[in-house]
């Protein structure tokens, strides 16, 4: 693209990036040693792609996360982007938008006002002659041309940094539309400054005080501000006659689903939007209330689209959807083996139900080792409303009562959910294989039945009933440990053992060494396939191991020690001059 074409502007390129002459520089940091790190770890990457392992290995903190993470350009895979579009990209960062918008359309202008943060987008885009750098202050440049897709990524909330006017962001709106052409779009992706998160478990994302967004940015008037719901949506119809909202789940930062606000008013959305709730971000503080608990009450209230965490706004002069019509939403499985990614779309069918459809991300989707006991299935279903029975025996363990036992605050739950896998079919004491990914997460509670999601996993053998049992409670402590503070102080104390043993005595189940290491190897087995990491001998075993004694540490402890063992792991790595490893959202 040759830009002095699509700018007025005089022009000067260097390392192939392209100034403006008089340049004044947007000063936005991550950090001169964290960009450094960033830029060097693009450079010396042989696979730069925007679905790229290679860079994700190179995450040892929150910024490079953000801007290493296969997961930043998630939301876009589900766009449906002509590729003749010319985009104008603009506060493109350190390019991991970018190198996926160069990858999908012939033309794309990548606006940055960092000099440094340019490099690394040229850098992170070096292959790609559809991708054109340019480093310049957004209201300094003057284009002669118009764009039919324009993307403000994480940068309408730093409008009052670098758009001189009384109302910035308004004023970007305005100016950003005025580029747009007649069938073009505009999209806005930004946090919600009253999203769930921020009343409950996250600092404000620029500011780091909690509820300072919440409060109107009063002890930082002038600086970065983010909107709710109708202060955003105005701004854009203001501008545009069509704006459409979209809710990236569980931010528009590191994004694993995007779903149409209209879904929210179709069907029950509350288990997804806990389900994919993250506790993993840079300002991230203990919950102060159950997200999962609340996020069903917003849902029984018709309030889930105003406290979402993020928004991902399409607006445009006329209706050119980029999605669609029967679209609803798509759910994205990426950290995992490549042959199991998987991308699950929400539609709604002819007759107006709503449909959900599992396709595999790679080529070689499903692809299992020979000699596999386990088989990767994936399905067409209808949409099951209804609350999940991980969110029932929530219920229980926040009730207040300290003489209440275990099975009096989840025996009403675990019987609905055991009476549905037996149904599935029962011999000689255990389950078909189609029971193994039956767990409290998948199980869905209507009207006092009991109806199964989301089973990708089955078994070529027979699966006992306390391998089920212990899957279900591994993934409810999983999820469950960074909410202990609101259990009856009664729970908090408890294992993953002591609550397996209370679902056996519900059932009448035996607990034998013998069956309790069967349980643990089963779901070894089960993760060794999801993320590939297939072992034998020695490494098994310690593996095993290791599992089987987590089954016996409280919760609270469990928590505690995760802390400790990420901290003397970066303490070892940095030791070593090693980047810290983080584990990604399960």
């Amino acid at each position: 693209m040759d830009l002095e074409d699509l700018v007025e502007n005089d022009l000067e390129k260097k390392d192939g990036v392209y100034y403006l002459r008089d340049h004044r520089s947007f000063n936005y940091s991550d950090g001169n040693a964290t960009e450094t790190y960033i830029l060097d770890a693009i450079k010396g990457a042989k696979i730069i792609a925007s679905d790229s392992r290679e860079l994700e290995e190179k995450i040892k903190d929150w910024p490079s996360r953000y801007h290493l993470s296969r997961e930043r350009s998630l939301a876009y895979k589900s766009l449906e982007l002509p590729v003749s579009a010319s985009v104008l990209e603009v506060g493109c960062g350190c390019g991991a938008i970018t190198r996926f918008l160069g990858e999908r359309v012939a033309n794309v202008v990548a606006l940055e006002g960092s000099p440094r943060r340019a490099t690394i987008a040229r850098a992170r885009t070096r292959d790609l002659e559809s991708v054109t750098v340019l480093c310049a202050s957004f209201q300094d440049v003057v284009f002669d041309s118009r764009f039919d897709l324009i993307i403000c990524n994480g940068v309408l909330e730093y409008a009052p940094l670098f758009v001189k006017h009384e109302d910035p962001a308004r004023e970007l709106i305005r100016l950003l539309a005025s580029l747009l052409a007649p069938t073009g779009n505009l999209i806005v992706a930004i946090e919600n400054k009253l999203g769930l998160r921020y009343f409950s478990s996250g600092k404000e994302e620029h500011t780091n005080v909690m509820f300072d967004g919440l409060e109107g940015y009063a002890r930082f008037p002038g600086g970065p501000a983010t909107f709710g719901f109708s202060e955003l949506y105005e701004m854009l119809r203001q501008r545009c006659a069509f704006v459409e909202t979209l809710l990236p789940l569980p931010d528009y930062k590191l994004p694993t689903a995007l779903i149409r606000a209209e879904l929210l008013d179709e069907a029950n959305c509350a288990d997804l939007f806990a389900t994919l709730s993250s506790h993993d971000f840079g300002s991230h503080v203990d919950p102060r209330m159950h997200e999962r608990l609340v996020w069903h009450e917003l849902q029984k209230n018709h309030l889930m689209k105003m406290f979402a965490n993020s928004y991902f706004m399409i607006a445009g002069h006329q209706e050119i959807p980029l999605l669609e019509r029967d679209w609803l939403g798509d759910i994205y499985a990426t950290n995992r083996s490549p042959q199991f990614m998987v991308r699950t779309t929400i539609s709604r069918q002819k007759g107006g139900e709503i449909r959900t459809t599992k396709r595999y991300l790679e080529s070689s989707g499903g692809a299992l080792t020979n000699g596999a006991t386990l088989n990767h299935v994936l399905d067409d279903s209808l949409w099951v409303n209804g609350v999940s029975i991980h969110t029932m025996i929530t219920r229980g363990m926040l009730r207040s009562g300290a003489n209440l036992s275990l099975e009096e605050r989840i025996e009403g739950p675990v019987v609905a959910w055991w009476k549905a896998i037996s149904i599935l079919g029962v011999q000689d004491g255990a389950f078909r294989g189609e029971a193994l990914d039956c767990i409290w997460q998948n199980a869905i509670l209507n009207n006092g039945k009991v109806s199964f999601i989301d089973r990708e996993w089955t078994s070529n053998k027979q699966i006992e009933p306390l391998s089920i049992i212990h899957r279900s409670v591994a993934n409810f402590a999983a999820h469950e440990k960074y909410y202990l503070l609101r259990w009856d102080r009664s729970c908090q104390k408890i294992s993953e053992m002591s609550l397996m043993r209370a679902v056996a005595r519900i059932l009448g189940i035996e607990i034998t060494f013998q069956s309790l290491i069967a349980a643990v190897d089963c779901n070894l087995r089960v993760l060794e396939s999801v993320y590939g990491e297939r072992s034998s001998g020695f490494k098994r075993s310690v593996r095993l191991s290791i599992l089987f004694a987590n089954l016996f540490v409280p919760f609270n402890v469990s928590k505690s020690k995760d802390k400790l063992i990420g901290k003397a792991q970066a303490i070892s790595r940095k030791v070593r001059g090693l980047p810290r490893r983080i584990v990604g959202r399960s």
